[in-house]
């Protein structure tokens, strides 16, 4: 999760979380494949960090083993009509932390832009 993501107001926010956990009897680690795991925008990364507003949390769907995604990938999508300046503009870095209460926490970095610049692809 080390890359860093970007968003814009007005603009859907879709983000691919690989999650793997320990078991706690066996400390084999291996993917996250059921259970409810959401995923939220705040301003920090702490571990007491919250959405930056309950609009910007959603519940992420497994996508794991199917379409080429490895096991435990999860899929995580915020609607574009509740991605907007109010709530995000002016920020410059915020954060998108991934959660399955009790097992595992994580976060990616995503930097704030004004706008999105368009993809073109040259004619063939």
């Amino acid at each position: 999760m080390a890359s860093t993501k970007t968003i814009s107001p007005g603009n859907d926010y879709e983000d691919f979380i690989l999650l793997e956990e320990t078991d706690a009897t066996t400390g084999v680690v291996g993917p996250v494949t059921s259970g409810t795991v959401t995923g939220f925008l705040a301003a920090t990364n702490s571990s007491t960090a919250t959405a930056i507003d309950e609009s910007l949390s959603v519940t992420g769907v497994y996508v794991g083993g199917a379409n080429g995604y490895d096991a435990g990938t999860w899929m995580f999508v915020i609607d574009a009509t509740v991605i907007t300046a109010a709530l995000i503009g002016g920020k410059g870095t915020i954060y998108f932390i991934v959660q399955k209460a009790g097992a595992v926490r994580v976060y990616r970095k995503v930097k704030v832009l004004d706008a999105r610049p368009a993809e073109i692809e040259d004619a063939a």
